[in-house]
């Protein structure tokens, strides 16, 4: 038994058919943040450009696939920026 994240999961997708994964119980919380850090005033627009690139990317692929494979997680995973 283990405990990973959705996107730790889609990195193993090679073993999806080898593996069973359930939800955990909704009073647990389990939660996770990608964080991108970058000085003030260094490497102009990139950081921003970056982290709304990351965005887009598991927007686009990585929750389509999720539910596909796993619609339980449907709508409980949140992907943007908080400052």
């Amino acid at each position: 038994m283990a405990l990973t994240t959705p996107l730790c999961l889609m990195q193993g997708e090679v073993f999806r058919n080898q593996i069973t994964c359930i939800p955990l119980p909704e009073k647990d919380t389990f939660f996770r943040y990608l964080t991108l850090i970058a000085r003030r005033n260094e490497l102009g627009d990139l950081p921003e450009k970056l982290a709304d690139g990351s965005c887009k990317i598991l927007r686009q692929h990585f929750l389509a696939k999720i539910r596909q494979h796993y619609p339980w997680l449907d709508g409980k995973i949140r992907i943007g920026k908080y400052t």
